[in-house]
């Protein structure tokens, strides 16, 4: 079973932006600033939704803009990395590297004037630990392929059985 969270961030629009240069030492310290605010907001966020801790997560950032017009994604990854750490300070993967968060590139969904504009994270937990072997660097290789097998003994890709 595959479990699904949806972090409703507290911005219209993404906070940091691949654009962002930081030429200034004031530019530096407010962008510096807004990374650290998006990271404690994350970490709020995702303990308020009880995320567990995780073996691994795939994390998507999604954002629905006011207006409609042209705009590039791949700028929004410089507000979804915050983001990881904040899952890391939350408890909710033991580090952001891709042993354990895999991310998809940023989302940008239509306008809509009902819902107004918006960024979220969805957040999917995924490769469990092998409960067959139960070792963390094998875990990775088995990624929680269990198959039920006659008479109810589950088995991993690991060809290790429970």
């Amino acid at each position: 079973m595959t479990r699904t969270w949806t972090l409703t961030l507290p911005w219209d629009a993404p906070p940091l932006s691949l654009n962002d240069r930081g030429q200034t030492r004031g530019a530096r310290a407010a962008k510096s600033a807004t990374i650290a605010e998006v990271r404690h907001a994350v970490k709020i966020l995702a303990k308020g939704e009880r995320i567990p801790a995780c073996h691994a997560v795939h994390v998507q950032l999604h954002w629905r803009p006011k207006v409609n017009r042209r705009r590039d994604a791949d700028n929004a990854v410089a507000t979804l990395k915050p983001c990881l750490d904040g899952l890391v300070d939350a408890g909710v993967v033991p580090d952001d590297t891709g042993r354990y968060v895999d991310w998809s590139r940023p989302r940008i969904h239509p306008p809509d004037k009902t819902l107004g504009p918006a960024v979220w994270l969805v957040v999917t937990a995924v490769g469990e630990p092998c409960s067959a072997c139960d070792h963390e660097a094998h875990a990775d290789l088995c990624d929680a392929q269990i198959y039920v097998v006659g008479g109810g003994v589950s088995t991993c890709d690991c060809e290790a059985t429970v």
